[in-house]
């Protein structure tokens, strides 16, 4: 998934890339760096997780956020916010906030923050 949208964010281009877009790599380049160390779960992070829908055998996302004081040893509340969306439902990595590192939420209600990404439309 993440070759997926560095691939999607250079025009599927290797050979000639738009340097313009160089800045959009950020994102998934620094996860791939925290998968590679394995520290990709920490105070503050989040992690990507996905699962194989049985329906049509496609991976289907979501992102768990850590609050700040999160310590692996305790027990904490969890949040699924089961959002909805405007306008068509685009793949996973032109996802609006497939970026997105940490959110607030996490933090104000010290509890772990999952969010799907979900499938159709459901506003």
């Amino acid at each position: 998934m993440l070759a997926d949208m560095v691939l999607d964010r250079l025009g599927n281009n290797l050979d000639n890339p738009d340097s313009a877009a160089f800045s959009s790599l950020h994102s998934p380049l620094m996860e791939f760096a925290e998968l590679k160390a394995q520290k990709q779960i920490y105070p503050g992070g989040f992690v990507r997780m996905a699962y194989i829908d049985e329906t049509d055998n496609t991976p289907q996302f979501c992102r768990s956020y850590l609050p700040l004081h999160y310590d692996r040893t305790k027990k904490w509340p969890l949040v699924v916010y089961l959002h909805g969306f405007n306008q068509d439902n685009p793949e996973y990595i032109r996802w609006w906030s497939v970026y997105k590192r940490h959110d607030p939420t996490s933090d104000l209600h010290e509890a772990i923050f999952i969010e799907p990404h979900g499938r159709g439309n459901t506003q």
